[in-house]
């Protein structure tokens, strides 16, 4: 299945970017802007995003876990074909801001995020440790933006609907379930949720074949998602990542495996001028030792926004709130 770096999917610029578009709706609120877009409005009177979001599938996290040892070494298992999971991505963003200089006192805006995906995932072809052909349903997926209580959800076509992707020459194809192309609308979306499709998985090939001890900070992971989290991004809106660190925390058994917990600390500035937005998020990673494949993941923190404002500028914007994500995969 398709196994890119954990948190990425969720951090990337089709996820992030939106929230600074969302920012730029803000703007659009207090009458600095045009809005822009197509979603659906659904009515002053909602109430702003739940900052748990939606409850996603997180087999390894509600599992009983059992304390197994204090080092370990994880094994690398290349994907085979007829391996399957359900993949679950969930990201939650609130967030609160102050405008000044555009009349006789500021104004507080609320803006709030949240996204939801679930996919079953089928290897159809692999070319040694590399995915090349994979088998896509879309249990569901959404997008609800909230100004102002005000919620706008989009609507993905996808959803319900079956797909291949095969990995050629460097290029991503979707086709449907009969082989035929995708209709573009649809394979855009794919395509953007499968970046790093036909790749290696970054994560596994940066994972030490040495032993782990608890307490030890994994520089070679630590390097790995600093320099590969975001490859392949467009370099204008490419997030930085200044500052992260993974730590093995413990070995467990979860559902019979045994895994291992890296605490995970990781700080990523977005900037899309005008606006900037700063991520400081902790969390945990959870391992299979004897794959190497992450499991489950959940991050969340403060972030900040704000507006590079230039010598001349009257106004000015601030804001602070908080994100959330997660990550579950459930190997069947």
């Amino acid at each position: 299945m398709h196994r890119c770096f954990p948190g990425a999917a969720a951090l990337r610029s089709a996820r992030t970017i939106s929230l600074l578009a969302l920012l730029g709706g803000a703007l659009a609120l207090a009458g600095c802007s045009k809005e822009e877009g197509s979603s659906k409005a659904t009515g002053a009177a909602s109430a702003a995003p739940d900052p748990a979001g939606p409850k996603p599938a997180q087999p390894a996290a509600a599992a009983e876990k059992k304390p197994a040892s204090d080092e370990v070494t994880f094994k690398k298992k290349a994907p085979a074909v007829g391996d399957k999971r359900v993949s679950t991505s969930n990201l939650t963003m609130k967030l609160t801001m102050t405008l000044e200089g555009i009349g006789p006192s500021p104004k507080s805006i609320s803006v709030g995020k949240v996204e939801a995906v679930e996919k079953n995932e089928e290897v159809l072809a692999v070319d040694k440790d590399i995915i090349t052909k994979l088998k896509v349903t879309y249990n569901s997926k959404s997008d609800v933006d909230n100004k102002d209580g005000k919620e706008k959800t989009k609507s993905y076509p996808v959803v319900g609907k079956t797909y291949v992707l095969e990995s050629k020459d460097g290029k991503i194809a979707v086709l449907t379930e009969k082989g035929t192309p995708a209709p573009a609308a649809e394979a855009s979306i794919v395509q953007k949720d499968y970046k790093q499709f036909g790749k290696k998985d970054d994560f596994q090939s940066a994972m030490p074949e040495r032993p782990l001890k608890v307490g030890e900070k994994v520089d070679e992971l630590t390097t790995a998602l600093k320099e590969k989290m975001f490859a392949g991004e467009d370099e204008k809106r490419t997030p930085e990542v200044q500052d992260a660190e993974i730590r093995l925390a413990s070995v467990r058994e979860v559902e019979g495996k045994k895994v291992g917990v890296f605490d995970v600390t990781l700080k990523v500035k977005m900037q899309e001028e005008p606006l900037g937005m700063l991520m400081e998020l902790k969390g945990q990673i959870e391992v299979g030792v004897d794959d190497a494949w992450a499991r489950d993941m959940k991050l969340e923190g403060p972030i900040t926004a704000s507006i590079d404002k230039k010598p001349n500028d009257k106004m000015n914007l601030s804001g602070s709130g908080t994100m959330a994500m997660s990550m579950g995969s459930k190997y069947l």
